[in-house]
């Protein structure tokens, strides 16, 4: 499926995106985004350090992406069906409701066990890195470099476009209730620009 079409994705990056926070996220990502990425996949063995290291980027997405969009926690449930973001958190969320069941009832006893959570944590750990990363590099190049994103899209700018396009549909879905006060007058501008 091609990434949506929307008109004005640079209005989103440069007008609601929250600059003074994007900032911090800017630092972290160029520190630290690719040697967290190259130590966790070479360490293989090593569950433990594949969901400490998925956490980090899964709690970067939630602490940085979403709160420089000014949107409240409960976005999550307006997300459409077809989302990747959707489809991301709910594996998450089944998977930490699946570790509180009694061990007894457990398919699986070991949180641990290499066979059937390395996998998990892998697709998890990539998922959120990514979007992450690819948010932060194509809000710089708007933002910062004021260049725009074409017809044509690479990888980076098709994520960011199904982000935006991702949060816009919960803003709309929820009536603007899931988005912070200070945004909402932003989105509700974004929206009428990016009338379907």
């Amino acid at each position: 499926m091609p990434p949506p079409y929307l008109k004005n994705p640079e209005w989103f990056l440069r007008h609601v995106v929250d600059k003074r926070i994007m900032d911090e996220l800017l630092d972290r990502v160029v520190k630290f985004y690719d040697d967290y990425f190259m130590e966790v996949v070479y360490r293989a063995h090593h569950i433990s350090i594949k969901v400490e290291f998925a956490d980090i980027f899964y709690n970067d997405f939630v602490r940085y992406i979403v709160r420089v969009c000014g949107l409240k926690k409960m976005f999550w449930k307006y997300l459409p069906e077809s989302s990747a973001i959707r489809y991301m958190y709910e594996e998450r969320r089944k998977f930490f409701n699946y570790l509180k069941k009694l061990s007894e009832k457990r398919r699986y006893h070991m949180v641990g066990d290499i066979r059937w959570s390395f996998k998990f944590w892998l697709s998890q750990l990539s998922f959120w890195y990514g979007t992450v990363k690819s948010f932060t590099n194509v809000y710089a190049m708007v933002a910062l470099d004021n260049e725009s994103i074409g017809q044509e899209v690479y990888w980076d700018e098709a994520i960011v476009l199904y982000i935006i396009s991702d949060f816009l549909w919960s803003a709309r879905e929820s009536g603007f209730k899931c988005v912070k006060k200070k945004w909402r007058e932003k989105y509700m501008k974004y929206s009428e620009m990016e009338k379907w």
